[in-house]
């Protein structure tokens, strides 16, 4: 009987100590994270970027003062272009060339799914994270991190043409930013990755 209760307790320890290990790699995984965001800002000297505000959808970013922003007439987002981008679009060849972010506002996640068609098979999920998770052939590589201390979700958009892409959401809005230029997190510049940390979103 006491071997049949000390083997009890040993499997009890060991148990606990798997679920304290998993514990303190997530909180540490968290941590480098933060740590990996707040140093792209700091290797990177942002002072003299321009902010651009929206005050119809409260969100804010920093970006350098060489790139354009143009908003959508309807107010429900923007484009943003390096000088590169720019030169590039101006060559006749080249007017379907991507630009390096787009940034789109949805009221609600029923409203980013019906971009285009709304049919009677809208996904009714409230959870942006089990939305993309679900659609594993518009949606890949989906993963989540920390932005000022705030979760956000990635993605790769798309087949031929993917896109990376981040998805906020606050208060039940969603916000899309589109990175047309890059198509997996690796193929950010520098300077969109900076652009990305400085993503705000009004309390």
């Amino acid at each position: 009987m006491q071997k049949k209760h000390l083997i009890i307790a040993v499997l009890s320890l060991l148990l606990i100590g798997g679920v304290v290990l998993v514990w303190q790699k997530k909180n540490s995984q968290e941590a480098n994270q933060n740590e990996v965001n707040n140093t792209i800002i700091r290797n990177m000297d942002t002072s003299d970027w321009k902010i651009f505000r929206s005050n119809v959808h409260n969100f804010s970013f920093r970006y350098p003062v060489d790139w354009v922003v143009e908003e959508y007439l309807d107010e429900s987002g923007l484009f943003l272009m390096s000088p590169k981008t720019i030169r590039i679009q101006k060559d006749e060849k080249n007017l379907g060339y991507p630009v390096d972010l787009t940034v789109r506002f949805y009221s609600s996640l029923k409203d980013y799914d019906c971009v285009g068609i709304c049919s009677n098979t809208v996904r009714n999920y409230e959870d942006i994270e089990k939305y993309l998770l679900e659609d594993p052939f518009n949606y890949f590589n989906v993963g989540q991190f920390l932005i000022n201390g705030n979760r956000v979700y990635e993605a790769v958009v798309g087949g031929n043409r993917a896109e990376y892409s981040v998805f906020i959401e606050n208060s039940g809005s969603i916000y899309v930013l589109k990175f047309g230029t890059a198509e997996n997190t690796a193929a950010l510049s520098e300077v969109q990755r900076n652009i990305l940390m400085t993503f705000r979103v009004a309390e």
